[in-house]
């Protein structure tokens, strides 16, 4: 981000250099709508386009979210407050050594949570050269939500995690799983924040879509393998959540090559996008598994006591309580 990063403050808002004097004319563009005044911004050393030689005036197009993306990012955040609240009550109508989903599923929705509330508090955004040009010449530059990779690189492996131990795959699959989309996850951000070269975004696009293949292939093969050794209520309930995992995670790769990767919708249309599918990922998916789960000990992950009770308890051989 060398173009932007001394024009921009802690805000976001792009500064002119003092040597540089402000234009007369043309438009800032905010995601599909022409509005508000220029701002000048110097190309950077050896940079300049053909026919300036010298760093002088130079307009530069914003798409950057508006009050409908801000008020969006407000709504998602309510529903991760409410299904944060849901999942706690849920998590106490059974046994502490029976709440292993509640407990990763938890995780998920705080984090999901934590981060929509950053972003709606307009933290956690940056902003990238899109490699296009609008309709004067100018180059355009995009706001990017790198909290949404923050929070997909801790809840994305979770989710996987509640797949793996429904399933009951081998330490060294589930392991492997993970750390394959772990790699998903940060080609994608490195993708996202890529403005040296478009040719470099999109390779580092290719490898994060050749991770997540990875993470399907490990989900279909080896996850349903396991899965079918279970119960029938256990395969049933892992083909059904991994069938959702499948269909929603496709979604955000397409989502990303039509905004950061190629700028074609408004980054309003873009939080609107990814919240759907978060909600759907994380909430839909989350209550589904908690519901239709027995979480009886004949049909779940029981966790050790040292996990669930004090060890002073398990040292004296004293009962604790289900709280």
């Amino acid at each position: 981000m060398e173009f932007f990063k001394h024009h921009v403050t802690a805000t976001g808002t792009l500064t002119i250099p003092e040597p540089i004097p402000a234009p007369t004319h043309t438009h800032t563009h905010t995601g599909g709508h022409h509005h508000g005044h220029p701002t000048a911004l110097p190309p950077p050393p050896g940079h300049l386009p053909p026919g300036i030689p010298s760093l002088a005036q130079f307009h530069v197009h914003r798409e950057h979210i508006t009050h409908v993306g801000m008020r969006a990012l407000w709504v998602f955040f309510a529903f991760f407050t409410l299904a944060v609240v849901v999942t706690l009550i849920m998590a106490k109508r059974v046994e502490r050594k029976l709440r292993l989903f509640h407990l990763v599923t938890g995780i998920i929705l705080v984090t999901a949570h934590a981060s929509y509330l950053v972003m709606a508090c307009g933290m956690g955004v940056t902003w990238v050269r899109s490699f296009k040009h609008a309709a004067d010449g100018a180059p355009v530059i995009r706001q990017v939500f790198y909290a949404r990779y923050i929070d997909w690189a801790i809840t994305t492996p979770l989710l996987l995690l509640d797949l793996a131990l429904l399933a009951g795959m081998p330490t060294i699959q589930i392991v492997t799983i993970l750390f394959a989309d772990l790699v998903m996850v940060l080609m994608g951000l490195f993708a996202g924040l890529q403005d040296s070269s478009e040719r470099s975004r999109w390779f580092l696009y290719a490898i994060s879509c050749a991770f997540y293949l990875y993470v399907l292939f490990g989900i279909v093969g080896a996850g349903r393998k396991a899965a079918s050794l279970q119960s029938s209520s256990v395969k049933r309930i892992y083909n059904v959540t991994s069938g959702m995992i499948i269909v929603l995670w496709t979604g955000y790769p397409i989502i990303f090559a039509l905004t950061e990767g190629k700028g074609r919708i408004s980054v309003d249309a873009e939080v609107i996008c990814y919240g759907i599918l978060d909600v759907l990922a994380k909430i839909v998916f989350g209550f589904y598994l908690l519901s239709a789960h027995s979480h009886s000990e004949g049909d779940s992950v029981v966790l050790p006591e040292s996990w669930t009770e004090p060890r002073g308890s398990l040292r004296y051989g004293a009962i604790a309580s289900d709280d």
